[in-house]
């Protein structure tokens, strides 16, 4: 039958709806449920290996995908909550922010990930292993040397994006309070 699915997801899909029909030899084999069950199956099974495909021969792509998911996901959610669930009644429910939702687009899709991508090449070429010395070594690295940098990359940026006559003002103001 090919690759199924408990070799292909990362987590195990057994015990929803009680396993896949025809994965493990159960159901009749030609019921419409069984049918179905094996039509999901596959379109699992071809997700999966479609991301794990991408991932192993794109992974700075594909961390661009998932940054860019992210943050813009997080900006979108932050906006449904303030608009939708913390107007009162009377007032009418905002529109979304657009502009702000490609800021932190362009910061998710492009920006961080360039960053991130080549700190951690650097960081994996200098400090190899799993060793618990090598990971204090790069956490503490990550934490106190890329930091810093990073967060006062988002603010810098954002204020050019928002077109700010002072691009390093919010930074400066901002920058100690995130990285505490």
């Amino acid at each position: 039958m090919g690759v199924g699915v408990e070799e292909a997801l990362p987590f195990s899909y057994r015990g929803v709806r009680g396993g896949i029909v025809g994965l493990d030899g159960g159901g009749d084999g030609g019921s419409m449920n069984s049918m179905v069950g094996r039509r999901e199956e596959k379109v699992v099974v071809m997700a999966v290996t479609l991301i794990k495909r991408v991932f192993h021969k794109h992974p700075f792509l594909f961390n661009c995908m998932v940054h860019g998911t992210l943050y813009t996901g997080t900006d979108f959610s932050q906006q449904t909550f303030r608009s939708k669930l913390m107007r009162s009644e009377i007032e009418h429910p905002k529109s979304f922010d657009i502009g702000s939702l490609s800021r932190y687009g362009v910061v998710g899709f492009a920006i961080y990930p360039i960053m991130l991508h080549n700190w951690y090449k650097w960081l994996d070429k200098h400090y190899v292993g799993t060793a618990a010395k090598t990971v204090v070594k790069k956490l503490l690295l990550d934490q106190f040397l890329f930091t810093p940098p990073l967060i006062a990359a988002f603010y810098i940026s954002m204020s050019i994006m928002e077109r700010k006559e002072n691009i390093f003002e919010e930074c400066a103001h901002k920058l100690v309070p995130t990285f505490k």
